[in-house]
C-alpha cells in the first residue's frame, strides 16, 4: 500500500513467487528485503528484487518456523520454534547472519523470554531497544503481549562467540591454523594453563608459544575434537566470561594414537579490543574412587 497524507491507499499484491505462496507474517529490512513464512511449508523465506526489478525468493534454511522477524540491518532474525531445548512449547530463538550469507544455528533466548507456555510473534521496537512477543499464558490459551530489554539478544550473541572461541582454541589443530590460536590466547605474562600431564602448568604466553614446536611438528596430527556440556557465565560488565565443558581431544604422535577422553575443562576469557581471548584454562581427569582410596 502507498501512503497518501495520513492514509494508506491503493493496496496491490506483490509480484513474482511471493504472490503465489501463502505468505504469512511479513517483515521488511532497511534494504527493502522482505522476510515471510510460507505457512503451508512452515518455512521462512526472504524476497529481494533482482536486477530486472522482479522479486526473487530464497529459503532462509530454518525449519519449522511460523513467525520470523528480521533486524533492520539483517544481522539477525528472531523466530519461534520448538526444539530439544525448548522450555515447554514454542520458544523464541535468534539466528545470526554468517559471513557466507547464511544463518547460525538458532539459539534459545532463555528464561528471561521463554517459559513453559508458548511464546510467539517476536518483534523489535522501532529504536531496537525492546523485544516484544506473545505468550499464551491466559485461561483457554489466550495470549498476552510481553516485552523485555533487547539486550538479551546481544547476550546470546556473545555466548555463541565465546563458545566458538573456546572450541577453536582446541580445534585449530585439525587444520594447524596457528594464526587462529595466536588470536585466541592472551599475549601476556598473566596467562595460565594447567594440564593433567604436569603439575607446574604453563605460565605466560611466551611459555605457551613454545608448544607450537610440538603442535606444528609433522609427526603430530590432531584427529578429532568434541566439546560438549558447554556452560558459560558472563560478568555484569560483559567483559569477562567463565566456562566449563567436557572435552575429547584425540591425536596421533609419530604414528601412535592418543586421546584426552572425558576431560573436565574450565577457563576464563576477557574481551579485549572487541574480541574474546582466553586468559586461563584448567584441564583435569576424573579420579578413580577405588584408586584414590
Amino acid at each position: 500500500m502507498e501512503i497518501a497524507g495520513d492514509e494508506w491507499v491503493d493496496p496491490a499484491p506483490l509480484d513474482g513467487p511471493i504472490a503465489e505462496a501463502p505468505a504469512f507474517f511479513p517483515t521488511a529490512a532497511d534494504s527493502g528485503t522482505i522476510y515471510y513464512t510460507n505457512i503451508t511449508e512452515r518455512k521462512p523465506y526472504r524476497a529481494r528484487r533482482g536486477g530486472d526489478g522482479a522479486l526473487q525468493i530464497e529459503p532462509l534454511g530454518l525449519e519449522s518456523v511460523i513467525h520470523a522477524f528480521v533486524a533492520p540491518d539483517e544481522s539477525f532474525v528472531l523466530v519461534d520454534a520448538r526444539a530439544d531445548d525448548s522450555h515447554g512449547k514454542a520458544d523464541i530463538y535468534v539466528a545470526f547472519a554468517t559471513s557466507d550469507g547464511g544463518w547460525s544455528k538458532p539459539a534459545n533466548l532463555g528464561d528471561s523470554v521463554n517459559s513453559a507456555y508458548s511464546e510467539t510473534c517476536p518483534s523489535l521496537s522501532d529504536d531496537g531497544k525492546y523485544l516484544f512477543f506473545s505468550r499464551y499464558d491466559e485461561p483457554d490459551e489466550v495470549a498476552q503481549i510481553y516485552w523485555v530489554d533487547s539486550g538479551v539478544i546481544e547476550t546470546v550473541r556473545q555466548r555463541q562467540l565465546i563458545e566458538e572461541t573456546v572450541y577453536d582454541s582446541i580445534a585449530w589443530a585439525l587444520t594447524k591454523d596457528r594464526t587462529r590460536l595466536e588470536g585466541i590466547i592472551a599475549h601476556d605474562e598473566d596467562y595460565f594453563s594447567f594440564h593433567p600431564g604436569g603439575l607446574d602448568g604453563v605460565h605466560g604466553y611466551a611459555e605457551f608459544e613454545r608448544g607450537f614446536d610440538l603442535w606444528m611438528d609433522p609427526r603430530f596430527e590432531a584427529t578429532s575434537t568434541d566439546v560438549r556440556q558447554f556452560r558459560c557465565h558472563l560478568s555484569g560488565s560483559g567483559e569477562v566470561a567463565w566456562f566449563s565443558a567436557i572435552l575429547d581431544d584425540c591425536y596421533i604422535w609419530d604414528g601412535e594414537p592418543g586421546c584426552w577422553k572425558d576431560t573436565r575443562w574450565t577457563g576464563v576469557l576477557e574481551k579485549r579490543d572487541g574480541r574474546w581471548q582466553i586468559v586461563q584454562t584448567h584441564f583435569s581427569f576424573a579420579s578413580d574412587a577405588a584408586q584414590s582410596d
